[in-house]
């Protein structure tokens, strides 16, 4: 997770005011790609970190050749909450 630290301190995507929380969103969605593609997709290929004028972008591409399908998160279950997290931040920034 070095990396995109470095990575959105490099481009200026960290600090004060609305970036502030940036970084917490990007890793903790970072962290759920990562675990998704190596607990369901056979291992993670690459990820990547991506940004223009208002966008920020984080890819995690895996082995398997099935796409990625969401699950009904369950009380007390850890399962189910990967895309709806992503899907989450997306909509929040």
């Amino acid at each position: 997770m070095d990396f995109i630290r470095r990575t959105l301190a490099r481009w200026g995507l960290l600090g004060r005011g609305p970036r502030r929380g940036l970084l917490d969103d990007v890793l903790q969605v970072t962290t759920e790609l990562l675990a998704n593609a190596c607990v369901h997709g056979r291992g993670i290929r690459e990820p990547v970190l991506e940004h223009g004028p208002g966008v920020l972008r984080v890819e995690v591409s895996d082995h398997s050749p099935a796409p990625p399908r969401r699950r009904t998160p369950t009380f007390g279950c850890p399962d189910g909450y990967g895309l709806l997290c992503s899907a989450n931040a997306q909509l929040a920034k």
